[in-house]
């Protein structure tokens, strides 16, 4: 299967109230192997230098950038947009859809074409004009949920349960202990 380019759309990102949250939505996308997040709503670049800052740390290549208008952003992404939502239509029984619909748009493009997917999580509120620019809106429960957690349960799925566990170029890596830390690599990043 060809490889999958997921990339994460933060509508309505609000520094004073989301800077944890969006920080961690970044988070969670690379290490379920999402390639980019572009925030959106009011810029904050110290956010995304900090998402910036994760591949030199933990690799991955998660690159983020800040977009002033989702819209655009949104209508001339090339692939399939799905919005994580909690109105949405159960992501368990659409994520088949999802795949197929990408391999077909990649198929459209280009026989090398990596499948896109966009997915697309809010702040704020969410304008009703993105519910109708999305080709499928999503739900892993219809019930008010975080959009870190929607994030990590839909890219399980649609990642065919795939979890990363090495990544290129990472200054440092976690060993899985049953007891206490271990990390190693450059350890400058964190106090001792």
């Amino acid at each position: 299967m060809k490889d999958i380019g997921v990339t994460i759309l933060r509508l309505g990102h609000r520094p004073s109230r989301d800077k944890r949250i969006t920080t961690h939505c970044g988070l969670v996308a690379r290490a379920f192997g999402a390639k980019k997040i572009v925030t959106c709503g009011e810029r904050d670049g110290g956010l995304v230098d900090r998402l910036n800052a994760l591949e030199k740390k933990w690799g991955g290549g998660l690159k983020a950038e800040y977009c002033e208008n989702w819209k655009r952003y949104l209508r001339g992404f090339q692939g399939i947009k799905v919005h994580l939502t909690m109105y949405g239509e159960d992501f368990a029984k659409t994520v088949k859809k999802i795949l197929a619909a990408a391999k077909k748009a990649a198929a459209k493009t280009g026989v090398d074409s990596e499948i896109s997917v966009l997915v697309v999580v809010g702040a704020g509120k969410v304008p009703p004009e993105a519910y109708r620019l999305c080709d499928y809106n999503v739900s892993v429960g219809n019930q008010p949920h975080s959009e870190v957690a929607a994030i990590a349960l839909f890219l399980y799925e649609l990642l065919e349960k795939k979890i990363p566990k090495n990544f290129k170029n990472a200054s440092l890596k976690i060993v899985p202990t049953a007891k206490g830390k271990r990390i190693t690599g450059k350890k400058r990043f964190f106090p001792s």
